[in-house]
């Protein structure tokens, strides 16, 4: 063998042993790069589906930017946890972008992007959203249905233009209860203020004796009974409320009946949290809602949004916990999840009471335990509750018994003043 065919051999070797090398080292970090990621995706999707959007938003903080369409929707949660929906959608786009999704995270960005253009009132979008969520084969069922219905709402809307708001100064809003004056096309009004509610309501009649025009649409909603009472759609081309004026506000119109409680009581109509957010900060004091005309910088972050519910973080024994922030209920409860992470091992049948609550639809009963004498930590106040309820079986669907509370009024108006800003998604109490 001649010395030109020893190199040309020496050569091809080196080249084959170093291609053995990386690759083992190529090998040697997939493997532990697959062993971190299994363990932190684990985690995420852990605090993902437990709704912790403010300790994932920090487990993300951090790290190197990721490619993995994994992290990309995760972090396009927290943007949409956090009132940013234009950039969650920016983070979904790029998912998007990397062929192939799998079906169910591919379903999943789609869900999220229709729910981020409602909150944008962006209706055709969601409409198309929607559309693209059911052409992908063999999803849930449970969310199917809860898609379905949400197109019908959005089909309903497809051509009216969003929400808009004027400030024409700051606004000083006297409280009637847990009831604010309005006015709809010059019709002067007081109604129910609740930011547990995802949409603003009205009875029929309400609505036709507002003259406004009610569009068919025949969505389902589940009631607190478990029956289905179907809705149809109205919207307000002007509502005022103070100094503030909106248009094209989409109210969601139910019979009369549905709204109509025992003792003749009838919620003629809510003003829901697509409006309420849309006021950009609330400042309750001296039993008066006051709405400042330019909306501060808080530099606060304790509140956060499934979809369109807020959700707000207190402590129990130390321990985080998500609850949800509802003006319109006059009494705080605690939910499934806190009775058996602390009270399940404790309490006999023979404790166990029931309450009757209501809500669209009608009354319903439910097992509960009497709480007495319970502190909790919220916007890092401590506050003691003398006496409320635990539900001690789950309510509504099991993918939706995330919450640990409902944060109501009797805990809310135990502050002088507190502030709600939903342009950074902050509860302070001063």
């Amino acid at each position: 063998m001649d010395l030109l065919t020893i190199q040309i051999c020496m050569k091809k070797l080196t080249r084959v042993l170093m291609i053995a090398f990386l690759s083992a080292v190529i090998g040697l970090q997939c493997r532990h790069h697959k062993k971190w990621s299994e363990e932190k995706l684990s985690e995420l999707q852990a605090l993902f589906n437990s709704k912790n959007y403010f300790v994932l938003k920090e487990s993300l903080k951090g790290k190197p930017d990721s490619n993995l369409p994994i992290i990309l929707y995760y972090k396009a949660a927290v943007e949409s946890a956090f009132n940013n929906p234009e950039k969650s959608n920016q983070l979904l786009d790029q998912m998007l972008d990397i062929n192939p999704l799998p079906d169910s995270l591919l379903a999943d960005n789609w869900m999220m992007k229709m729910n981020n253009f409602l909150r944008l009132h962006a209706y055709s979008d969601a409409l198309h959203a929607a559309d693209r969520w059911l052409q992908i084969p063999d999803l849930p069922v449970e969310k199917e249905e809860d898609v379905r219905n949400t197109r019908i709402i959005v089909d309903a809307l497809k051509n009216i233009p969003p929400q808009r708001i004027k400030k024409y100064g700051d606004s000083d809003l006297k409280l009637k209860g847990t009831h604010i004056d309005v006015a709809i096309h010059n019709h002067q009004r007081d109604y129910a203020f609740d930011t547990g509610a995802n949409y603003s309501i009205l009875m029929f009649s309400e609505a036709k004796g507002l003259g406004l025009k009610i569009i068919k649409a025949g969505f389902d909603v589940e009631t607190v009974t478990g029956k289905t009472v179907k809705g149809d759609i109205a919207v307000a081309d002007s509502l005022k409320i103070g100094n503030m004026k909106f248009s094209n506000v989409v109210f969601l119109v139910f019979p009369d009946e549905a709204l109509t409680f025992p003792g003749g009581f009838q919620l003629r109509g809510v003003i829901g949290f697509p409006v309420l957010e849309a006021m950009g900060e609330l400042q309750f004091r001296n039993g008066k809602i006051f709405v400042p005309q330019d909306t501060p910088d808080r530099g606060i972050q304790n509140l956060a949004l499934e979809n369109l519910t807020p959700l707000i973080e207190f402590s129990y024994r130390g321990e985080q916990l998500i609850g949800r922030f509802d003006s319109g209920a006059d009494k705080s409860v605690f939910y499934e999840p806190f009775f058996r992470r602390y009270f399940s091992n404790t309490v006999e049948p023979s404790e166990i009471d029931t309450i009757k609550s209501g809500g669209v639809g009608g009354i319903v009963a439910h097992p509960v335990y009497k709480l007495r004498n319970i502190t909790i930590e919220i916007a890092d106040t401590l506050l003691t509750i003398d006496s409320t309820y635990v539900h001690t079986t789950v309510l509504g669907k099991l993918s939706d018994n995330y919450l640990y509370a409902n944060i109501g009024l009797d805990i809310l108006n135990r502050f002088d003043q507190y502030i709600l800003n939903f342009k950074e998604m902050a509860f302070i109490i001063e």
